[in-house]
């Protein structure tokens, strides 16, 4: 028989022969002599086919070898990842154990080189005070160190500096105030000429802003005043309540709310005739 080299040639013919060998065995079972010496021979005919046949499922030397090469290229990479971090960490330990004995280093030194000093081994006793002294002398000169005299100097200039700087803004606030209290009794002239209520010492503040400013609060306070005449109440030009058409605007609310509540309360000359409230007698509010 010849040997057939294409796989599926060789999976096909071995399936058959697999098969045929099996219906063999089948016929030997169920049947007596010589037909059963027959079937026997037969199969084993069968049998020297299937041996013939190459094998199908053996995996190709050159993939075999693949995957080794593969687990063997994976091995090398961890075993290097493996060596870098055993690198990383040697040279960190050796970083950390240098700085500390530097630094065991420096301060013994450090330690042994005051001891020398002091026992005047590395610098003679009466040496010492003149290093010493040369040294500070050239810390004045650099300006790290100042002379007593120098400092004290300093003092006394920097306190007539403050005294000088603290007088004069003692004087520029009085001038100022004085500017301001000036602006405020100029205004409150002005207003008593326009026959407009004049805040008390508690509001006159509001007097001392700009031009502006003082501008749109008297026309405010012309406005408070008319609006008080339409409900009824005549403001005295020397009432004490003339001055509280300058309060702020919430605070005026109120304060309007209850001159106007209390005209209407209980008062005779309040109450608004039954053809109008326009003919109602005004309450002078002295």
């Amino acid at each position: 028989m010849k040997i057939p080299s294409d796989a599926k040639d060789i999976t096909a013919m071995r399936a058959f022969f697999t098969e045929v060998r099996q219906q063999m065995c089948s016929m030997a079972d169920n049947l007596s002599e010589p037909w059963k010496t027959h079937f026997n021979g037969l199969k084993e005919h069968y049998d020297q086919a299937l041996a013939a046949l190459p094998p199908t499922d053996a995996v190709p030397a050159a993939m075999e070898a693949n995957k080794h090469l593969s687990a063997f290229y994976s091995c090398l990479a961890n075993a290097n990842a493996l060596c870098s971090m055993l690198g990383a960490s040697m040279a960190s330990a050796v970083k950390d154990a240098d700085a500390k004995l530097a630094l065991a280093l420096n301060s013994a030194v450090a330690k042994e080189v005051l001891a020398k000093i002091a026992a005047g081994e590395l610098v003679a006793k009466a040496d010492l005070a003149g290093l010493v002294a040369a040294a500070l002398a050239d810390r004045v000169k650099t300006g790290d160190f100042v002379e007593k005299a120098t400092v004290l100097q300093l003092c006394s200039q920097a306190t007539t500096t403050g005294l000088t700087q603290g007088e004069k803004k003692v004087r520029d606030e009085q001038a100022a105030t004085a500017a301001l209290q000036m602006v405020i009794t100029t205004r409150k002239t002005h207003l008593q000429t326009c026959g407009v209520p004049v805040p008390d010492a508690a509001l006159e503040a509001v007097l001392g802003g700009t031009e502006e400013a003082f501008a749109a609060l008297q026309k405010t306070a012309e406005q408070r005043v008319a609006a008080l005449q339409k409900k009824g109440v005549a403001l005295n030009s020397k009432s004490p309540l003339g001055a509280k058409v300058w309060l702020p605007a919430d605070q005026w609310t109120v304060f309007e709310s209850l001159v106007t509540e209390t005209i209407k309360g209980g008062d005779p000359l309040a109450a608004a005739p039954a053809h109008g409230a326009a003919d109602a007698p005004k309450v002078m509010v002295c």
